[in-house]
């Protein structure tokens, strides 16, 4: 299994400019879009504000997380037509992946906490590479 970590790119740009109506109509957007872009039964979760996270489970190969995350930044870079105008929304995603080895020599609590910063670590790597992308932790 993997957890993602994503948010939208510029989302203070988007309330700024559109207003914070538009805003909200992008967050339930961006959110309809992830569920579209993956399995029934992965999960998806806004955390808040413009974070969001998806849990993809059952995943064959680590490739098959770095194929969900593409996609997701596919939907999502659609157009979306809001109103009078359209806005043109990018979103980054850090990935890490469940190390089943580590996970038997540590809590559960520890293990969920070291799975959600490595995913934060690397949303951080994707917005310091210029952002629109993703990035798996090793």
């Amino acid at each position: 299994m993997a957890l993602t970590y994503l948010d939208i790119d510029r989302f203070k740009t988007i309330n700024d400019s559109f207003g914070h109506a538009i805003g909200d109509e992008v967050l339930k957007r961006v959110a309809q879009r992830l569920v579209e872009s993956v399995r029934a039964d992965d999960t998806v979760a806004r955390l808040g504000g413009d974070e969001f996270t998806v849990i993809l489970e059952n995943l064959n190969t680590r490739s098959d997380a770095l194929h969900a995350a593409e996609l997701m930044g596919e939907r999502i870079r659609a157009e979306m037509p809001l109103g009078e105008r359209a806005a043109m929304v990018t979103i980054s995603i850090g990935i890490a992946f469940f190390d089943p080895e580590a996970a038997n020599s540590a809590t559960l609590e520890s293990t969920g906490k070291a799975l959600i910063d490595a995913a934060d670590a690397a949303l951080y790597q994707v917005k310091r590479r210029g952002r629109d992308g993703y990035y798996a932790a090793p």
